[in-house]
């Protein structure tokens, strides 16, 4: 007589593995409970880091904008000495390989 015996017993694993599921997304929530509640404004203007490109060096604004290298930072503070203080945001449209998306992007980040 010829048995049939599996050598991974799947059935036996099927209540683990369910178990398992329901665990992973309560594991390490303890620490994260308060990130479940609603941010003020104040708190989320606190998350942005917001640099005056009428002063700041060129590796501020470069580190505080999304999209704005070095190197565009650069041109943003040379503009700033040939130019004077800049008294619009959309100045900043004046300078080679900044257009309407990064400065879209930035809006929330630039102080004058």
């Amino acid at each position: 007589m010829k048995t049939t015996q599996s050598y991974f017993p799947v059935r036996s694993l099927i209540p683990t593995l369910f178990c398992c599921a329901l665990a992973l997304p309560t594991i390490g929530l303890s620490s994260q409970v308060s990130a479940a509640q609603p941010l003020s404004l104040a708190a989320l203007a606190q998350k942005v880091e917001v640099v005056s490109i009428n002063s700041a060096s060129a590796e501020g604004i470069a580190d505080a904008m999304k999209g704005v290298g070095f190197k565009k930072a650069q041109a943003i503070v040379e503009w700033r000495k040939k130019n004077g203080k800049f008294t619009s945001l959309d100045q900043l449209l004046e300078i080679k390989g900044i257009g309407e998306k990064t400065l879209a992007a930035n809006k929330q980040r630039i102080s004058l």
